[in-house]
């Protein structure tokens, strides 16, 4: 099951983004459902990633030839040598309505 995680980290407050309740996941097919105002909401960042890595962090890219993904963060149970946590860019193909 497809589950974004929720955007508790206190930085979050600086980073807006829809409630994930503007939008629909469909669990069948992995595809986020979403009108174009929705999509519009999101930061895009086609050509890179976000700073501010964070769990639950979302934004949309859109590659060349017009797709459309919903990205977002989410954290592993993994570390790196300095005690920080690793993170997963995790996506979802938008269908726009």
């Amino acid at each position: 099951m497809i589950e974004i995680p929720e955007m508790i980290h206190p930085l979050g407050k600086y980073w807006e983004q829809p409630s994930k309740s503007e939008f629909t996941i469909d669990q069948l097919s992995d595809y986020a459902i979403m009108s174009e105002e929705v999509f519009k909401k999101f930061k895009n960042y086609s050509s890179s990633i976000p700073s501010g890595v964070y769990n639950g962090k979302m934004w949309v890219s859109v590659y060349g030839n017009g797709t459309k993904y919903l990205k977002w963060y989410e954290s592993t149970n993994d570390f790196d040598k300095n005690g920080d946590r690793w993170f997963n860019v995790r996506q979802l193909e938008i269908i726009i309505i």
